[in-house]
């Protein structure tokens, strides 16, 4: 019986500053997906940010006042 792969296989090349950093995370997080799949959850997790949201934190910047 055959195992089937979770899905098609995927190639990507990289230059070598991102190798490098593939490479560092994939020490970190035990393989080269492990390191893009965390990469890519985090940023799924992150909180977009809005225009009205950038242009309220320039406003502020620009103002000299803080943000809340």
């Amino acid at each position: 019986m055959t195992t089937k792969r979770p899905g098609p296989a995927k190639s990507f090349r990289f230059t070598e500053e991102e190798l490098a950093l593939l490479d560092e995370m994939a020490k970190k997080h035990g393989s080269q997906k492990a390191a893009i799949m965390m990469g890519l959850n985090a940023l799924r997790g992150a909180k977009a940010m809005t225009d009205a949201e950038l242009a309220r934190l320039v406003t502020l910047r620009l103002t000299g006042k803080k943000a809340r």
